[in-house]
């Protein structure tokens, strides 16, 4: 797919809601715009990252295409030793059963890079027939499994109940691609968009203004929750993905066409790995009271990170560390040619 800087603008914007998402979940007390904030920008940043992801999930060439899967499980399985390493030592050590325990159970926000393999997968080996024919059916069957998942006795193991969860949006952003979605969102008028969010915004601060992560985040069985039965749970994440849904046509409506913020679109995977380091080191400090408990410096420190994590994106050695062996590769493909 060529490149449109409205998607690399939304992706940049999105990416700076995962930071700030993240940020604030670093306080979060029982209640409050803390609590508000982090409720509402989880219903909607990663499923609609997620859909974003599956637009460009196109199978031009199946050699790239699989080439690029194998890159993020490189990425993957590089950082989840790296943040593992620490841990390993002062536990069990390191050892080949903690090895292979830290690359199945993904760290963090590390679940993510799992999750978008097993969705690229998904694509590669369905017959390419069938996903053209039948869109609806596959669509619809992807909610039927995000539903079911949830009773499947799995939780963060190689990020199932999330890869799951989540599904709906792959596809449905696999699919987008086909139509001219620009177009259609564009007939939403911008004023309608501003209250539908604005309406599910003081539906959080009013009635939901409390711990309701385990459903955002779908990274739980059905049985976690002491708050909701299995089948209520159940009821609670058709609702989230139905206004995940809602919610992600009305924040694309909103995106500016053109923006300056589409030159770090291409850097959004870059800022995802390791703003989660910065994320960790906030909340030391935090708790440690070497940072305020302020929703607002919150913000402002996402700011920051986002922008010190667009400047790391220039030093070659960061850039190298996301695929360290691929590159040894390509440098000893090009010695040798």
């Amino acid at each position: 797919m060529k490149r449109d800087l409205y998607w690399d603008s939304l992706k940049f914007i999105l990416i700076f809601f995962v930071v700030c998402g993240h940020c604030i979940g670093s306080y979060l007390p029982t209640g409050g715009i803390n609590r508000v904030l982090y409720n509402f920008i989880f219903t909607f940043h990663i499923p609609l990252f997620i859909f974003v992801s599956g637009m460009f999930s196109t199978i031009n060439d199946r050699n790239k295409y699989k080439l690029g899967i194998i890159r993020l499980l490189e990425t993957y399985i590089v950082f989840q030793l790296i943040k593992s390493f620490f841990s390993m030592l002062l536990s069990s050590g390191i050892t080949v059963n903690s090895i292979v325990f830290s690359i199945c159970v993904p760290r963090y926000t590390l679940w993510y890079l799992l999750s978008l393999i097993f969705w690229r997968l998904s694509v590669f080996f369905i017959p390419s027939d069938f996903l053209s024919k039948y869109p609806i059916k596959v669509i619809f069957t992807c909610f039927f499994i995000s539903l079911l998942g949830g009773f499947i006795p799995i939780d963060k193991e190689f990020s199932i109940q999330r890869t799951l969860t989540f599904l709906p949006f792959f596809f449905m952003g696999y699919y987008a691609r086909r139509i001219e979605l620009k177009k259609y969102i564009a007939k939403v008028p911008s004023l309608v968009a501003l209250t539908v969010l604005l309406s599910i915004f003081l539906i959080y601060f009013f009635i939901l203004n409390k711990p309701i992560g385990f459903i955002l985040k779908g990274k739980a069985t059905y049985w976690s929750s002491v708050e909701f039965s299995p089948f209520l749970f159940c009821l609670a994440r058709g609702a989230f993905l139905f206004t995940a849904t809602i919610m992600g046509v009305m924040v694309m409506r909103l995106v500016p066409t053109k923006t300056s913020l589409s030159k770090w679109g291409r850097i959004t995977l870059f800022i995802y790995i390791y703003h989660s380091f910065a994320i960790e080191c906030l909340r030391l400090v935090i708790r440690y009271g070497y940072f305020p408990k302020n929703e607002w410096m919150l913000i402002v420190m996402s700011v920051i990170i986002t922008m010190g994590l667009v400047l790391l994106s220039h030093i070659k050695f960061f850039k190298i560390l996301l695929n360290p062996i691929s590159y040894i590769m390509n440098s000893r493909n090009k010695s040798t040619t």
